[in-house]
């Protein structure tokens, strides 16, 4: 899935110019802004005062400063008051600077579900913000996503065959209610069929040796996100295999990670052990987010039904931690051209050019899904027909 993060960034700014065909049915949106680095506040193109006024009536804002060693001029007027308690272990970009925490319910005023040329999904919503700036938010899937190699038969033909099993099937079965679920075993019912992790970034430190980072393949990523809040770039925060503190700490400052952070066991007798440190870990996430008024549910996935080896490269043996996801209520074969489809997503976006952040979560309606007429063919494809190649099937 190669051409999934350029497609969407492409395609993105040009949905709103087709007839509209999807809709958020419930949801909100809050986006954290950094006083430091947000664009959007240093151009002032928008009035955080408007949430919770006129037409925003619905709308709430508030701060959060709890920077240590600043003069009390140099710090937010009116931070709520949670500093005094606060020592975040995960989210210590909270503590690092001053934001102006703004809130409201989704509204779109566009929305739009295409398949593009590449076959992902793509579902991209607008939302009008106070002052009449934008705020744009998409997410994609490959809807026939199967991580697959190349093998040789018994027969002497090539075909592919799945790696470990159903990727898509594993990650949906895993939200299943079920006294013997791993993960939570008092879980409600799952809401939808089929799962999606938007893993696209997505990498691991080897074990042996931890500063040696292993990225994963391209026909492993099965979703990206990103969104444009007023002047604010963002990408979606992608899948930990470890502490996420130690990510930010190797990925803002370069600091090497521990062994002993990462979500791994050699022994995969201490599968239960390694699930219930991940699942700590989610429940600290979720409580700090919660401090600062913001609710989140990052999922934690297993991996128990992957084969285990001896070796540390691969997923089997490793617990993992996924910010975004989107669930749809229909099988990944009905999410094909002309049918409607129906889900939720949950997407938690980090910066690219700021230390601002923002998390949607809502339920989703599509009417029917519409082809791209906005780019090309696939151009991998036409070249293999054009010389009359075939790949491996």
């Amino acid at each position: 899935m190669k051409p999934l993060v350029t497609s969407l960034s492409l395609l993105v700014g040009l949905v709103a110019c087709n007839p509209q065909n999807a809709k958020v049915t419930e949801g909100s949106y809050t986006a954290l802004l950094s006083t430091n680095t947000s664009a959007t506040l240093r151009k002032q193109s928008l009035d955080v005062a408007d949430y919770g006024e006129g037409k925003w009536d619905e709308g709430e804002h508030w701060q959060v400063d709890c920077r240590e060693g600043l003069d009390a001029d140099d710090m937010l007027a009116n931070p709520i008051d949670i500093c005094g308690d606060f020592d975040p272990e995960h989210e210590q970009w909270l503590k690092t600077d001053g934001y102006e925490v703004v809130t409201s319910p989704l509204d779109p005023w566009r929305g739009e579900a295409i398949m593009t040329s590449e076959g992902d999904l793509q579902v991209t919503f607008h939302q009008r913000l106070p002052g009449g700036e934008d705020f744009r938010f998409a997410f994609v899937v490959d809807p026939d996503f199967q991580p697959s190699s190349c093998q040789l038969g018994d027969d002497g033909n090539a075909a592919l065959e799945p790696i470990d099993g159903d990727w898509v099937q594993e990650w949906s079965a895993e939200e299943a209610a079920d006294a013997e679920n791993p993960v939570n075993p008092d879980a409600p019912p799952s809401t939808f069929e089929t799962l999606y992790y938007l893993n696209a970034g997505a990498y691991q430190f080897n074990p042996a040796s931890t500063d040696v980072q292993w990225f994963f393949p391209t026909e492993w990523l099965a979703g990206f996100a990103s969104a444009k809040f007023a002047d604010d770039s963002f990408a979606s925060r992608s899948v930990r295999y470890g502490n996420p503190s130690a990510y930010a700490s190797f990925e803002e400052n370069d600091i090497e990670v521990s062994r002993s952070d990462l979500f791994y066991i050699s022994d995969p007798e201490d599968y239960d052990d390694l699930i219930a440190d991940v699942n700590d870990v989610q429940s600290t996430i979720v409580s700090e987010f919660a401090a600062v008024g913001v609710d989140v549910e990052p999922k934690v996935h297993t991996n128990l039904w992957r084969p285990a080896d001896d070796a540390a490269p691969g997923l089997d043996k490793w617990g993992e931690l996924n910010y975004n996801w989107v669930g749809f209520n229909e099988p990944a074969s009905e999410l094909v051209l002309g049918n409607p489809a129906s889900g939720e997503f949950h997407l938690v976006f980090d910066g690219t050019d700021s230390q601002s952040r923002v998390v949607v979560r809502g339920t989703f309606e599509i009417k029917k899904i519409k082809k791209d007429h906005w780019t090309v063919d696939d151009l991998e494809t036409t070249k293999l027909e054009e010389n009359e190649t075939a790949l491996c099937e």
